[in-house]
Formats: C-alpha cells, sequence, structure tokens
C-alpha cells in the first residue's frame, strides 16, 4: 500500500468511520457526498443475519468515497448461506456517479466483488484488492456506465475477475491499467458473456496475470465474449502478461483454456475437437448474436501455457466478428506470425490480421 493521504477525522458527519478492530453490519448505505472509512487493522462483516445482496449500497448517490486500509468481509454471510441469509456483494454502485473506491481489502463473498453498474459514471477504483474463493465471486465487474477507471488493483477469485459486463444505458470509454490477476475460473481480462448493451472504447493496458486455472466455461484467460444480441467495439488489450497458465481440466481432458478467446457463440466450450464451435446451437436463445468489431491484442506475452490457441470463432452470417488485430503476440516464446496454425477462426471472421516487429519472432 502506498501511504494514505489525508484521511478523514472521525468527527465528520460525512463520515462513516471504523477505526481498528473487528465490526459487523448488516448493511452500509452510502448518500451523497458522505465517506465510508475503514482504518488499518479494522475488519468490517456483513452480518450473517443481513436480508439484502449490497453490503456497501451506493443507490442513485454522487461523489461518495469508499477508502482505507481496512477488510470489508463476507464471511460470516457466506457460512450462513445455508440458513437462508442472502448472498453478499461487497460494493455495489447503482446509477451513482463520481464515486472512489481506494485501499481497501474485500474478501469473501459469494457473489459479484466490486459491482459498478447501471449508469455509473465517472467512477474510480484504486488500489484495491479482492480475495475471494466461493463460486461467481467476480471481482471488478463494470457494467452500464462509462468514463470509468480501475487501477492498481488485484484480484484472486473464483470467477471473471476484471471485467466489463452489459446491461442498460450503452457504456463506452473504460480503462483498466497497472493490475494484478490470479483467476481460478473464467476469464482474468475480458468483456465477459452477458452483453444487453453497446459497449465500446474499453482498455486493458500493462496487466498481469499470475496465474490462471483451467476452467468449463466459455472464455479464455483474456478477451471478449458475447452471449446476446447487443454489440461490442473497440477493445485494445495493450502490454498484458500472462506467467503461467493451468493444464487442461480434470474434469473433461478435451476441454483446455486458451490464452486469448474473441467469439459470440458464447455457449461452446473450450473443446479443440469440436473446433470451438458450438455443435448444435439454439437458433432462438439470444440470436443474432451481437456483433464484435476492431479488437486489438498488442504486445502480449504467454510465458507458460499448454494450451497456446488464439481463438476468433463468430456465431454466424448475422453476428460477424471484424477488425481483429494481433500485434506481437508471443506464446510460449514463439510470436504468432500470419496463417499461424495456432489460430482457430471460422468463415464469420473477417479482416483478421497479425502484425510482427521485426525481430519478435522467435523472442
Amino acid at each position: 500500500n502506498p501511504l494514505e493521504i489525508n484521511p478523514p477525522s472521525p468527527g465528520d458527519p460525512d463520515v462513516i468511520y471504523y477505526g481498528p478492530g473487528v465490526h459487523e453490519a448488516v448493511q452500509i448505505n452510502l448518500a451523497s457526498s458522505k465517506t465510508l472509512y475503514v482504518a488499518g487493522g479494522a475488519v468490517v462483516y456483513a452480518a450473517a443475519s443481513g436480508l439484502e445482496k449490497p453490503f456497501v449500497k451506493v443507490d442513485n448517490a454522487n461523489n461518495v468515497t469508499v477508502r482505507g486500509r481496512g477488510i470489508l468481509c463476507g464471511r460470516k454471510r457466506v457460512l450462513d448461506q445455508r440458513a437462508g441469509a442472502a448472498e453478499v456483494r461487497i460494493v455495489d454502485v447503482n446509477n451513482s456517479d463520481h464515486v472512489t473506491i481506494e485501499g481497501l481489502v474485500l474478501r469473501e463473498t459469494e457473489g459479484w466483488t466490486c459491482f459498478i453498474r447501471d449508469g455509473s459514471d465517472y467512477a474510480t477504483v484504486d488500489n484495491v484488492k479482492i480475495i475471494a474463493a466461493d463460486a461467481s465471486s467476480d471481482g471488478f465487474v463494470l457494467s452500464g456506465g462509462s468514463h470509468s477507471v480501475v487501477r492498481n488493483s488485484f484480484c484472486h477469485n473464483s470467477d471473471d475477475a476484471f471485467e466489463t459486463k452489459a446491461w442498460p444505458p450503452d457504456a463506452t470509454d473504460i480503462l483498466f491499467e497497472n493490475n494484478i490477476a490470479w483467476s481460478t475460473v473464467a476469464s482474468a481480462f475480458a468483456h465477459s458473456a452477458e452483453t444487453e448493451a453497446n459497449v465500446s472504447n474499453v482498455t486493458f493496458r500493462n496487466c498481469t496475470v499470475i496465474n490462471a486455472a483451467y476452467n468449463l466455461s466459455h472464455r479464455g484467460v483474456i478477451g471478449v465474449s458475447v452471449n446476446c444480441t447487443r454489440n461490442i467495439r473497440d477493445y485494445l488489450f495493450e502490454n498484458i502478461t500472462i506467467e503461467y497458465i493451468q493444464h487442461s481440466s480434470p474434469f473433461d481432458s478435451a476441454v483446455e483454456m486458451p490464452p486469448i478467446r474473441v467469439q459470440n457463440n458464447q455457449e461452446a466450450l473450450n473443446k479443440k475437437e469440436v473446433n470451438y464451435e458450438e455443435v448444435n446451437p439454439d437458433p432462438g436463445y439470444n440470436r443474432p448474436r451481437g456483433t464484435i468489431n476492431n479488437v486489438t491484442f498488442r504486445n502480449i506475452n504467454v510465458i507458460s501455457a499448454t494450451c497456446q490457441d488464439v481463438v476468433v470463432i463468430a456465431d454466424a452470417a448475422a453476428s460477424p466478428i471484424s477488425n481483429v488485430t494481433f500485434e506481437n503476440v508471443m506464446i510460449n516464446g514463439t510470436c504468432l506470425v500470419p496463417g499461424d496454425p495456432r489460430i482457430w477462426t471460422n468463415q464469420w471472421v473477417g479482416n483478421l490480421s497479425v502484425v510482427v516487429d521485426a525481430g519478435k519472432e522467435t523472442g
């Protein structure tokens, strides 16, 4: 952690202040211009008796800050779920502008951990750490909000880690920068499946995946996945290092996790034996799928991966993928080159290009 700058006073009437020690709350609601401060040495638990999913709730409020060096923890709620408690979402920001989340550890959730959604614009997430092992513990989820940034943060969880999703309104201008992911299931850095609004101009830059595990989902470690009818365009993945991708699934030896995947036939598992395509697609399920246009992967280094495939698979003629560029993409020490057999694609993908700077072909 960097040193804190100007921590708030416990006596400030606009601050909900948790000092060092162990605390518990059912739900923390933050109105406009309020601050939640969790000091270093403080652990604030979501009470097991809580009836609502959000623990820290920012709803139709502007200029809100959630900060500190302490821990917000959903453990008690997760352990009590069998007794009827609602799943816990640590931070939920809904239709709220200029929200800042900084410095905290968000721990042990069984629901999306940090969810910024539904018209929440100008959000800033900085130096936030997520540790969440339970199912569906998505990390930093930006959906339906624009002009936002997630930087200098860490996520080790059991679902998509740093991601955009899409519910109305449309979203644009989102930056993920200087982040680290340890991804146990699904993608580390991606647009992840749910796409019920249009999303554009999203950048993942200067990020590292220290470990990515096998999965039985439909994702690559990084990339774009669309399973609904709206469109995705202008995504840039730049200066990304993927240190290690684990071997194929112990549950199904045909399932492997490709480093990169761009797709809008989302139900197709990571199965090389069927060319990464759905065998019997349901024509009535969220079709025609949305299009994907203008996705660039630049300066990507995959250091160790059992599966070296790069998958770009479109759903149908009505749902094309176009203008996908791979520029200096290195996998296991060898750059992708034009015509590389590691690239899997189909007839509905147009204008796929591979660019290699001189001297990079073999690292």
